[in-house]
C-alpha cells in the first residue's frame, strides 16, 4: 500500500504543476492583452490631443446647391481618414450628416497644394470641401457647417 500512495501523491503534483502552468499562462497572455490595449488607447489619446482643425471659410451656392468650406489643419498631427470623417448641415433648423462616398448628396475634397503626404491633410495645409446638398429636403440655404474628423475632432461656423 506504500507505493499505491507514493504513486497518487506524484500524479497529484504533476497535475497541480500542470494546472498552475495553464493559469500562468493564461492569466500573462490576458495581461498582455490588456497592456496592448491600454497603449493603443492612450496612443489614439494623444493624437486626438495634437490634432486640431480649423474652419476658415464657409459659403453656398444656392444655384448649384453646392456649400464650399476651407478646413486648415492647425494641429501637429496629419488628418487622413477622410472615410469616416463627417460634415454636418444645418439646413431648416435641422442637422443633416454627409459622408465621403459615392451617394448623390455626399462631400468631396481637394487639398492644394498636396504635396507632402498625397491625399493627407497636413499641419497648415487646407481642404477644399464641397458638400452637394438635396434641394428637396432643403427649407432655406444651410446656415451653419460642422466638420468632424474620424477621432472626433471638430470645428463648426456660420455660412455666409
Amino acid at each position: 500500500m506504500g507505493a499505491g500512495t507514493i504513486i497518487a501523491t506524484a500524479i497529484a503534483i504533476t497535475l497541480l504543476i500542470i494546472t498552475g502552468y495553464v493559469l500562468i499562462a493564461g492569466t500573462l497572455s490576458t495581461a498582455q492583452v490588456v497592456a496592448t490595449a491600454q497603449q493603443a488607447a492612450a496612443e489614439r489619446e494623444a493624437q486626438k490631443i495634437h490634432t486640431r482643425i480649423e474652419i476658415i471659410n464657409a459659403s453656398t451656392n444656392t444655384t448649384t446647391y453646392q456649400t464650399f468650406v476651407e478646413v486648415k489643419n492647425t494641429g501637429s498631427e496629419v488628418v487622413g481618414d477622410f472615410d469616416h470623417m463627417e460634415v454636418y448641415l444645418l439646413q431648416g433648423g435641422v442637422p443633416y450628416m454627409y459622408t465621403n462616398s459615392s451617394v448623390p448628396w455626399s462631400w468631396t475634397y481637394t487639398i492644394n497644394p498636396d504635396v507632402v503626404h498625397p491625399n493627407l491633410l497636413d499641419p497648415d495645409e487646407v481642404a477644399n470641401i464641397t458638400v452637394r446638398y438635396d434641394p428637396d429636403v432643403l427649407k432655406g440655404p444651410p446656415t451653419w457647417v460642422k466638420v468632424t474628423t474620424a477621432n472626433g475632432v471638430y470645428d463648426s461656423a456660420y455660412i455666409f
